[in-house]
């Protein structure tokens, strides 16, 4: 299991927000604020240097822009595709007591890049609160993007309608949803939680999976390759029926299934011609099915 450093960031950051509203409920917010200084370091988690979106949200210039990089603490975002228009835009809620942390929002190179904004002295201002997130895309734009990435540390997250080279999905904890979407490829990395997604990959599908649930309903075309890692939870590829695929499967516990019929050769699983799809699957634990859509 090969969960990156980002994704286990991710986790620690779901136990500091539980410090957080502990210390904004018995006001030890310095301690929480020297606890999240000690992990992160000094000053902003915010990536790189860029601006504080005002209360509300802002707008940004589509021709701007070629990919979307979204990080998010609490609460949620919706992506979604809009009629034609000359700008992305960004509106946000923020809900609960406590001071609202300050979105940072910025264009760095072509990617235009979203943050939370943690900062490092107090941990969201000790607020027990959380922001949602609409972004607003339009057409022209959702029909060209190259990276779509999207990092939750936990709440709730949908996308819809996106047209992108690559796709970025990590989520430690909540749910994350995905409705027609279609990318070249896709790269999911779960920690806990839950996720649904309807998309359109043409060429590699990866999913790394601690823990959880993972739904991909792949419509349209299927990928060449898919590669799954799985130390516990499940997956359910499910893709269209007369699909054929060789999967191998290497696994120290936890089971495979198929919907189609298969034949089985060692730990090789081959429906119809054996292809289009090839299936590589590393399991710890857990369960992996291939079914239809």
């Amino acid at each position: 299991m090969r969960l990156t450093k980002t994704t286990w960031v991710k986790v620690a950051l779901i136990i500091l927000l539980c410090l957080a509203v502990l210390g904004a409920l018995t006001g030890g917010c310095a301690s929480v604020g020297r606890l999240w200084g000690g992990f992160g370091g000094a000053g902003s988690c915010a990536r790189g240097s860029g601006e504080s979106l005002a209360p509300g949200g802002g707008t940004f210039t589509a021709a701007d822009i070629d990919s979307l990089d979204v990080d998010w603490a609490a609460g949620s975002v919706t992506i979604e595709v809009v009629g034609d228009g000359a700008d992305v835009t960004l509106a946000e809620t923020y809900v609960g007591p406590g001071r609202q942390p300050q979105t940072v929002a910025y264009v760095d190179g072509r990617t235009l890049v979203v943050d939370y904004g943690v900062t490092g002295g107090f941990m969201f201002g000790c607020a027990a609160g959380h922001k949602e997130l609409v972004i607003q895309v339009p057409a022209s734009l959702a029909e060209r993007l190259d990276l779509v990435s999207l990092s939750a540390a936990s709440g709730d997250y949908a996308l819809s309608g996106i047209r992108c080279d690559r796709l970025l999905l990590e989520q430690a904890s909540g749910r994350t949803t995905a409705s027609d979407v279609t990318a070249r490829e896709m790269d999911v990395e779960l920690a806990s939680g839950a996720m649904v997604l309807g998309v359109s990959v043409s060429e590699r599908a990866e999913f790394d999976i601690a823990s959880g649930n993972v739904e991909a309903r792949l419509g349209g075309e299927v990928p060449h390759d898919v590669t799954a890692s799985l130390a516990s939870g499940d997956l359910r590829l499910l893709v269209p029926d007369g699909t054929g695929f060789t999967a191998q499967v290497d696994k120290v516990s936890g089971s495979f299934e198929s919907a189609f019929p298969c034949t089985t050769d060692g730990n090789l699983s081959i429906s119809g011609d054996g292809g289009p799809m090839h299936v590589w699957v590393t399991m710890t634990s857990g369960h992996m099915v291939i079914g239809k859509a």
